[in-house]
């Protein structure tokens, strides 16, 4: 498919942008039960940012005062750390990236608020490791550990973020097609002890890189889209658009389990949820209740997934069913704003939202650096 250049910079912008309003619109609400949410704002449901707390309960009006519109968290902060790292050393390098992290986990370090226990722990180690020159600490090139535990290293900390990874294979893909999975992979398990971590944050970046590979993706009739089928490969399947890219989210996530199986450290599948979850479309409450919210990512990368394939081309619906849902609303609707953004681009996201951001504008810069340095028409 010919790119055209404005286009794909309008599909960047969006992919940014959008996961910084979800991040923004979600963050008041972190953790909070869904009925909590609407029993706690006039209406009975959030339709946008919440600039007057009036008629708010007063735990929404507590965390409206220390969250104001406007602010973001952790998934925004470390998503612009891996953006800035591809466009300074133009292209992937793990080392680079750690050092971005390291340098997010410093600069934030007297305000941590929503960096989650296992990205604190990994950036820790890696500030460690390049303050002691490598004596102390762990190395980007050393994995984290296998979890003993199940659960842990399995939370939606690589996911979060994995929008700008899954742009710069989307610019490079005839290029450096090969690389999309081990960079993932790379990326993930340098924070992420249990593979499904990174393999769930994989699906994101399909995902997001599928409009910008192939064109936006329209909304269709809810179908099983479980992924149910064989798959002879990408290249022999007679379908496209959103047909393809579940049947190829299930595909490709099913055979990354099986590889990584000495890092799972249970036996739940993220694949077998995804099938659950696209089973399930037209049932948002089943998605909420049965697929789950937390910020465990065969929760919360499910649902984000199921969500966006709801509204592929609204971009409000799909976020606020994000939020009003609960659960780890910051970061799920981070994930939806990204994947919706990245096929309807900034110019389908309400430009009010836009303004009520500040961080947006750092979107519209990394485009324009994204551009420039990885697009060939």
């Amino acid at each position: 498919m010919k790119r055209d250049r404005e286009w794909i910079r309008d599909m960047i912008r969006g992919c940014l942008t959008g996961g910084m309003i979800g991040d923004g619109l979600g963050l008041p609400f972190e953790m909070m039960r869904p009925e909590d949410i609407w029993m706690g704002v006039p209406g009975g449901e959030v339709t946008g940012f919440i600039a007057d707390p009036t008629g708010c309960s007063e735990e929404i009006r507590r965390r409206l005062k220390k969250r104001p519109v406007g602010m973001i968290s952790d998934d925004t902060q470390l998503t612009l750390a891996s953006a800035d790292s591809l466009v300074r050393l133009g292209g992937f390098d793990l080392a680079n990236q750690a050092i971005a992290l390291v340098e997010a986990y410093h600069f934030n370090t007297d305000n941590v608020y929503g960096w989650g226990g296992t990205t604190l722990d990994a950036a820790a180690e890696l500030s460690e490791w390049f303050a002691s020159g490598g004596v102390r600490g762990r190395g980007p090139m050393t994995p984290v550990p296998i979890p003993t535990m199940s659960g842990k290293g399995c939370g939606n900390g690589v996911a979060m973020r994995i929008g700008p990874l899954a742009i710069y294979h989307a610019l490079t893909y005839d290029r450096n097609a090969a690389d999309f999975f081990p960079d993932m992979r790379a990326l993930g398990l340098m924070t992420h002890g249990d593979a499904r971590a990174w393999i769930a944050a994989a699906c994101v970046g399909l995902v997001v890189s599928t409009p910008l590979l192939e064109g936006r993706l329209s909304a269709i009739d809810f179908v099983d889209l479980s992924g149910n089928g064989e798959c002879g490969g990408c290249d022999t399947m007679e379908v496209g658009g959103i047909e393809k890219l579940t049947t190829c989210i299930i595909c490709n996530s099913r055979q990354m389990e099986e590889e990584e199986a000495d890092r799972i450290p249970d036996i739940r599948s993220l694949s077998v949820t995804l099938g659950n979850a696209f089973r399930n479309l037209d049932d948002p409450q089943l998605l909420r209740e049965f697929i789950g919210t937390s910020s465990f990512a065969l929760e919360s990368v499910p649902f984000a997934i199921a969500t966006f394939l709801r509204h592929p081309t609204d971009f409000r619906a799909a976020v606020l069913e994000a939020v009003n849902a609960g659960g780890d609303t910051d970061t799920t609707a981070s994930m939806v704003g990204a994947m919706v953004g990245a096929n309807v681009g900034a110019s389908g996201i309400p430009a009010e939202w836009i303004e009520m951001v500040p961080a947006t504008s750092r979107a519209s810069e990394l485009a324009d650096e994204m551009i420039k340095k990885f697009y060939r028409p």
